[in-house]
């Protein structure tokens, strides 16, 4: 069995990774906006959700049925 979220998460690890020479980490830092952050977080949350759904549906969870 293939992992199709471990690229996503290497790529997304390498824009952090990119980011943190631009931004250091810190919680002085936490007022500091960017679209890049926002997006990074947006992308890693709808991974989180991909991941989820799929762990839950592998451990016996119900698959939703296709509502018109």
């Amino acid at each position: 069995m293939s992992n199709l979220y471990w690229p996503i998460y290497k790529n997304l690890e390498k824009e952090v990774i990119r980011l943190s020479d631009l931004v250091h980490f810190d919680d002085k830092q936490m007022s500091v906006y960017s679209v890049k952050i926002s997006e990074l977080l947006i992308r890693c949350s709808v991974e989180i959700e991909s991941i989820s759904k799929d762990l839950y549906i592998a451990n016996g969870g119900s698959v939703p049925s296709d509502r018109d």
